[in-house]
């Protein structure tokens, strides 16, 4: 067997975090949930009157350690104890005890047989040691290891999201298995595990498969069985178009995903500078660490009703250009300085653009919203206003909040001196934002809306230049 490192992306754990130790004797090694739960929640492993403790001794070695039978075993951990599964092929699952003030890892023996480790959620969550799980007889070639990752989140501080690598002992003795993945759903902030897998002195991360193996619902209500596989990256330059349902995962290099056909798909670019292009479909996507480039492509074929694209561009100085903004677009830079270009898109009202912290530039048009009222940073908007954005298209709207933000309007030559600012009154008492009204001639182009002020107050700066001076400029 191939070495399975399978990634749970449901958030399941709590169906599961009821049970204290459980040992099951059963000829499944991968037994179903009924099964997994065992007939008798109240049995914690305790060998009872049966003889089934290392030889010559008739009890565990020590308190916190629960053995299995010679026979095909389900075992649940769930307070931090070791286990010792012994012989056949088991089912292992672990879960930490952080209630505990035990700072010791877990350490966990398989024995004789093909087993399969599921471990869930054994962070370090403040914990000072060098690993937090030791499986001493991990093989590769007979036996499977899996991770309950929770739910996949995207949004604001969810950066890094899923990161894999493996670290061999210098004398090869084992191999560390790092892994930054993201916490529940309700907390944003990554977290880091380690894996030791004794006796094994390389690991090749690229091999491994991530995906869903937990029942999905799926939209019409049926129960959905069948494993949902990630595609992996290998750590180099790779093209990857996504052809069906599922999960793509680029890990390190310079990778290149499409995704131009109408299925869903989570998308994590991993380290590097990448480039993800979205044409049709259903896309939510996570950058990583380097500079990504994210192109919402035009696609005649694109249904608007049914296109989605949730694209977050994590850590990095990211790039979004929007051709196409029909359907439901969520664009957002997170962290690092930032260059939104949506001012050629076919124009959609429910775009909006959102740099996040770091010092982004927008460049945008009439009919389009930005929103960085709740990011820092130092920002430039440029609203491009074309001669029939001025006959046909309701105003852009800006949220801002910087006292060094930098505002240019870009009009036909002949209307560069036709631009005038009208702030609206304001009760402080109400709750709602300062706002200005951008005009050129008689046509309303922009909302400004700050929470510290009308723009006049503020120290931030608005211009107005021509088309031509402006491509002029390499613009």
């Amino acid at each position: 067997m191939s070495l399975l490192f399978l990634f749970s992306m449901l958030g399941l754990a709590a169906g599961f975090a009821i049970y204290d130790t459980v040992i099951e004797d059963d000829d499944d090694d991968s037994p179903n949930e009924d099964e997994r739960a065992g007939d008798d929640p109240t049995d914690n492993g305790d060998p009872g009157e049966e003889d089934t403790s290392p030889e010559g001794s008739t009890e565990p070695e020590n308190e916190s350690t629960y053995y299995g039978t010679e026979g095909n075993d389900s075992i649940y951990s769930t307070a931090g104890e070791n286990i010792d599964a012994r012989g056949g092929d088991d089912y292992i699952r672990i879960r930490h005890d952080y209630s505990s003030d035990a700072n010791d890892p877990i350490v966990v023996t398989g024995g004789e047989g093909s087993d399969v480790f599921f471990i869930e959620d054994p962070s370090h969550r403040d914990a000072d040691r060098a690993y937090d799980i030791e499986i001493t007889d991990f093989d590769p070639d007979e036996d499977a290891l899996r991770l309950d990752l929770f739910d996949l989140q995207v949004g604001n501080g969810h950066d890094n999201l899923l990161d894999l690598s493996a670290e061999p002992a210098a004398d090869g003795s084992y191999t560390d298995l790092h892994i930054t993945m993201p916490g529940l759903s309700d907390n944003a902030e990554q977290v880091d595990i380690t894996i030791r897998l004794q006796g094994l002195s390389e690991l090749d991360v690229s091999s491994l498969e991530i995906g869903e193996f937990n029942p999905r619902r799926e939209d019409d209500g049926t129960l959905n069985e069948e494993p949902l596989l990630a595609e992996l990256g290998t750590g180099d330059a790779d093209e990857t178009s996504i052809s069906k349902d599922g999960i793509v995962a680029s890990l390190d290099g310079d990778d290149t995903v499409t995704a131009s056909s109408d299925v869903s798909a989570f998308v994590m670019l991993g380290d590097g500078d990448d480039s993800l292009v979205v044409s049709r479909g259903q896309t939510t996507a996570m950058g990583g660490s380097g500079d990504d480039n994210f192109f919402l492509a035009h696609d005649a074929d694109r249904n608007p009703d049914t296109f989605q694209a949730e694209l977050y561009g994590g850590k990095g100085d990211d790039t979004f250009v929007v051709e196409d903004a029909r359907g439901d677009v969520t664009l957002n830079g997170g962290d690092g300085d930032d260059t939104l270009v949506a001012h050629e898109a076919i124009v959609d009202d429910r775009l909006v653009l959102t740099g996040g912290d770091g010092n982004d530039s927008y460049v945008f048009r009439m009919g389009q919203s930005v929103d960085e009222l709740a990011s820092t940073g130092d920002d430039t908007y440029t609203l491009v206003v074309t001669d029939e954005d001025l006959l046909n298209s309701p105003q852009a709207t800006v949220q801002w909040n910087g006292s060094n933000d930098n505002f240019l309007i870009v009009v036909s030559d002949g209307l560069e001196s036709d631009l005038r600012v009208e702030p609206q009154p304001h009760d402080p008492d109400s709750g709602l934002p300062y706002m200005d009204r951008v005009y050129v001639g008689d046509t309303l182009v922009m909302t400004l809306q700050s929470d510290d002020g009308n723009l006049a107050d503020s120290g931030a700066s608005l211009r107005i230049t021509t088309t031509t001076s402006w491509a002029g400029s390499g613009s």
